[in-house]
């Protein structure tokens, strides 16, 4: 009987202290110690090696206590990481890399296609950029990240808050907020950027975009880029960029809500400027929107302000509201005495919902039945080789109407 007792008690003990253990390795971390990556040397063929979130905070670390302009904050100067799994941030506060403008992170990140998950920033200072990297200027691409928060106050962005940067294939999901210059990939900077997407909801004041806020310019582009998220501002919103400056805006797409909750929303820009270097191209060429665009005044379905910029074999079927006569149009409305051009634009008659005594004289207006057709596909590729664009064949991921050669 003794024996029995005691071999009883053992078996309870025993399973006692597996569940135990059990319950104790599920546990999820409350803090990441930072720890230095112990694979690659940093060059292009021998990238160091992010391998877990531990990684990515001593990276963060390192970055952010060098002492601006010295031989230290260089240490990372074409220097080559590499993201080799899949990083879960578990919604920990984590502290941008490169946290101040005068410490930008300056190497070069290859994200493999891999997805940082839960990544979760707040920067209440004014003077601090926010994002994954809060100043970038280098190169990143082949990263999504899933499930982010970011709340910060100006340049803010899901990839980088301020960067004089490329950035290529990555993405963003999740939810952005902030004041002024907000974008779903960057907030503020010199950008080009391609392949890369938002989806969420984003919010701000002034300069508020799906994929850049504020793109300073001076030559840059975008390509290739799509907003799926809703974004709300007060003033100069757009789905793909809130304010842009003497840059190329191509083959870009918005199916997002847009609404400015004051003035000057665009489906493709809020406000467009050129003409500060008439050697520097400032356009938009095969864009579209089907998102509805909603402000006060100057709203519009691919710009909703423009000062000397040309917009080409652009269409619009979103619903534009809240318009009025002086401040509005489908496709752009532009000032008056400066040189604005559109070509070969086009929108569906019945997106817009104004006053029908209300002549609207930039874009095409035609109906649905022809917009999706094989004509119209034509009308836009306009016999420019390669084609831009195809027709949305079924399943019909866009309605029917036209879509672009890269979706």
């Amino acid at each position: 009987m003794q024996h029995r007792f005691f071999f009883s008690l053992l078996f309870s003990l025993f399973f006692f202290s597996c569940d135990n253990h059990e319950e104790i390795t599920q546990t999820k971390p409350t803090i990441f110690i930072p720890t230095k990556w112990t694979k690659g040397t940093g060059t292009i063929d021998d990238p160091y090696q992010i391998e877990i979130p531990e990684h990515l905070v001593y990276l963060s670390k390192t970055v952010n206590e060098a002492v601006p302009r010295t031989a230290e904050a260089q240490r990372f100067s074409n220097k080559y990481f590499k993201i080799m799994n899949d990083i879960d941030l578990n919604n920990i506060l984590f502290i941008p890399i490169g946290n101040i403008y005068d410490l930008p992170f300056i190497g070069n990140l290859d994200g493999n296609f891999k997805k940082i998950i839960n990544l979760k920033i707040k920067i209440t200072n004014e003077h601090e950029p926010a994002g994954l990297f809060g100043s970038l200027n280098s190169r990143i691409k082949n990263l999504s990240i899933i499930n982010g928060s970011i709340e910060g106050q100006n340049s803010v962005g899901g990839i980088a808050g301020e960067a004089n940067a490329n950035i290529e294939n990555c993405s963003f999901e999740g939810n952005i907020i902030g004041k002024d210059g907000v974008g779903g990939i960057a907030g503020t900077g010199y950008l080009n950027i391609n392949n890369c997407s938002f989806n969420g909801s984003i919010q701000g004041e002034a300069f508020i975009g799906g994929i850049v806020g504020d793109n300073i310019g001076s030559n840059g582009q975008i390509k290739n880029c799509f907003n799926k998220g809703t974004i709300r501002g007060t003033t100069m919103v757009g789905g793909i960029i809130g304010i842009n400056y003497d840059s190329v805006i191509q083959e870009c797409y918005n199916i997002g809500n847009i609404t400015a909750s004051k003035e000057i929303a665009g489906g493709i820009i809020g406000l467009s400027l050129g003409g500060r270097n008439l050697n520097i191209p400032n356009y938009i060429n095969n864009c579209y929107n089907k998102g509805r665009i909603l402000a006060q005044k100057y709203v519009a379905g691919i710009t909703g302000k423009q000062d000397q910029g040309l917009i080409f074999n652009c269409y619009n079927t979103g619903e534009i509201s809240k318009l009025s006569e002086e401040y509005s149009n489908p496709i752009a409305k532009g000032y008056d005495y400066v040189f604005n051009y559109v070509d070969n634009c086009y929108y569906l008659s019945s997106s817009i919902i104004l006053d029908p005594n209300i002549v609207l004289v930039r874009g095409i207006s035609k109906e649905k039945n022809y917009m999706t057709t094989v004509s119209f596909v034509n009308d836009l590729n306009n016999s420019i080789l390669p084609n831009a664009w195809k027709q949305d064949k079924i399943p019909n991921i866009n309605g029917g109407y036209p879509i672009l050669s890269w979706q």
